[in-house]
């Protein structure tokens, strides 16, 4: 055989191999679950709005373009292999392009069922979601031409694909194009300043949801300080708001305030530079909150945001038995974090070298906190979770740039928190197993049968992915293909999580009795979750979880 003949032969022979191994059984789940949700958008609804059937063909295009992707990327080379990646043995791209946009469109599609005023918002978001998707797999093309040719075609990309939606389906050039342009730059730059820190599906996943989450925000200040002529879209919850508002003051003192942060990252401990541009960082952020974000949130919400917080807190008995016991909760899981971090306490250390029981007894932590929560007060635990959400945020800023006066304990208690897979400059386990539990809480309905998406959380990350590592670390003998979980603690996720599902149905007394279909569609969904997070090399506390909320979201109807 002549040399080009062979070389071409391996590479046929390579991308077999790889198309039937464990690497794309990630891949195919994402895609299937994608496809599942387009269909049921497409053929399963009433509405005759032109736009919807629009979108929901880009969202098509989208998976078609990242089954291409997810071949260019393995066989071709790229300026990927610049960037400081997380080490894994997939990087998981093809489901970092799908999961926001199914999520997106499964929303929509029950938004047109059961909550007509909500699809607008829903429908402006899974478009924004999936042209940042398209954006991603476009990068990846051109990213083989030189700079600054590159840069010149991408921009050109973005502006004909803002164009292009704009006259197909009527969402503003003025809203999609800063959307793609922030999403653009805040990917690489998440890439660059956190080395080691993501895959690339879970920057890209992060970059999407803040990019989104910046957008959504200049939307309703345009809106609401009529600069512009903006369609007028569904109010967001409070909770919503909040954790939107607060967010984006948090991305914006980072921003204004850049030089200072590198002062105080780059300076010993122990001079005066340290203590007085941390007080600085401190003073000054807090100043750009009180002039900026809280008249913002106050335009918008149309109540002074800091009162409202302690009106909403005690605005009934069972939210403050609920802080209450919140509070104890969170007591005594410092008193094991610090506990863990203390040489005296033997006890409490593992000998498994990541730390496995200490992370998966924060998974129990999170089912006590949002059960209860779940049960007595869904309006009341969302609002908590945006204010626990921002208060991480807050944290884990501090501890990347050792802030006075608390950076380097905080560093302490966090440090035996890591997962095994993170190796870069930020601890991030702890705030993906919160969003898991969180995010649902944000998007999903409240009530009947939808309530279930509510508990994706608590069913796939809060019980089902701790009992699989329990399971697997103590008795599992069978390994899935090319993995290391184990098929004993597969099962005994799914198995887990029905249970849990039964007690569920039987404790709620707003989530009425399930039909068989209805049964075989939540099982079906825990089933396809517990496969992901045996396959995924994400970090899957986020990933987990919004794939079976995404099931139930557009199913369980």
């Amino acid at each position: 055989m002549r040399g080009p003949e062979k070389k071409e032969s391996s590479l046929l022979k390579r991308f077999m191999d790889e198309y039937h191994g464990y690497r794309t059984v990630e891949t195919r789940v994402m895609l299937m679950l994608s496809f599942a949700v387009f269909v049921q958008l497409m053929f399963n609804n009433d509405s005759e709005e032109t736009s919807v059937t629009y979108s929901a063909l880009i969202f098509a295009l989208l998976c078609v373009l990242v089954i291409v992707l997810n071949a260019w990327m393995d066989y071709f080379p790229s300026r990927l292999s610049a960037v400081q990646l997380r080490v894994a043995t997939g990087q998981g791209l093809s489901l970092g392009c799908l999961l926001l946009p199914t999520l997106a469109t499964a929303g929509l599609h029950r938004a047109l069922l059961t909550q007509p005023p909500l699809a607008s918002l829903l429908f402006l978001y899974m478009t924004l979601l999936t042209l940042m998707s398209v954006a991603t797999v476009m990068a990846s093309l051109i990213s083989l031409t030189p700079y600054p040719n590159s840069v010149v075609l991408y921009s050109l990309a973005l502006t004909g694909l803002s164009y292009s939606t704009q006259a197909w389906i009527g969402t503003p050039m003025v809203i999609s194009l800063p959307a793609l342009t922030i999403y653009s730059l805040l990917l690489p730059s998440a890439l660059t300043l956190f080395p080691k820190s993501f895959t690339l599906a879970e920057a890209v996943i992060l970059t999407q949801a803040i990019a989104l989450m910046l957008t959504d925000v200049l939307l309703q200040l345009l809106r609401t300080g009529k600069v512009l002529q903006l369609p007028v879209l569904y109010q967001r919850s409070i909770p919503l708001l909040y954790v939107e508002f607060l967010l984006t003051g948090v991305c914006l003192c980072c921003l204004l305030l850049s030089p200072l942060l590198y002062k105080v990252h780059h300076s010993s401990t122990h001079t005066p530079t340290y203590k007085l541009g941390s007080i600085g960082f401190i003073l000054l952020s807090l100043t750009i909150g009180f002039i900026t974000v809280l008249p913002w949130l106050h335009g918008i919400i149309g109540h002074q945001p800091i009162a409202f917080v302690f009106q909403y807190l005690s605005s009934s008995s069972t939210r403050l038995m609920l802080t209450g016991y919140w509070i104890l909760v969170s007591m005594a899981t410092g008193a094991v974090v610090w506990a863990q971090s203390s040489t005296k306490a033997v006890w409490l250390k593992s000998s498994d070298p990541s730390g496995l029981w200490l992370r998966k007894y924060f998974h129990l932590s999170a089912v006590c906190v949002f059960v209860p929560g779940l049960l007595l007060d869904v309006d009341f635990l969302s609002f908590a979770a945006s204010m626990t959400t921002f208060l991480f945020v807050v944290i884990e800023l501090v501890r990347v740039v050792r802030m006075w006066p608390c950076g380097e304990l905080v560093q302490e208690y966090l440090t035996p928190l890591c997962a095994d897979r993170e190796g870069g400059p930020l601890i991030l386990s702890h705030l993906y197993l919160l969003l898991g539990h969180c995010v649902p809480l944000w998007i999903a309905p409240h009530t009947g049968v939808g309530k279930l998406c509510l508990y994706s959380g608590v069913l796939s990350v809060g019980l089902g992915d701790a009992m699989a590592a329990a399971a697997g670390s103590l008795f599992g003998r069978l390994k899935w293909p090319g993995t290391a979980k184990t098929v004993e603690g597969t099962l005994m996720s799914v198995l887990t999580q029905l249970l849990a599902l039964v007690f569920l149905v039987l404790i709620d007394p707003d989530v009425p009795v399930l039909t068989q279909g209805q049964w075989l569609i939540t099982s079906g969904g825990i089933l396809l979750s517990a496969m992901l997070e045996a396959y995924t090399w994400q970090i899957d506390n986020l990933i987990v979880s919004l794939s079976l909320c995404s099931v139930y979201m557009a199913f369980l109807l």
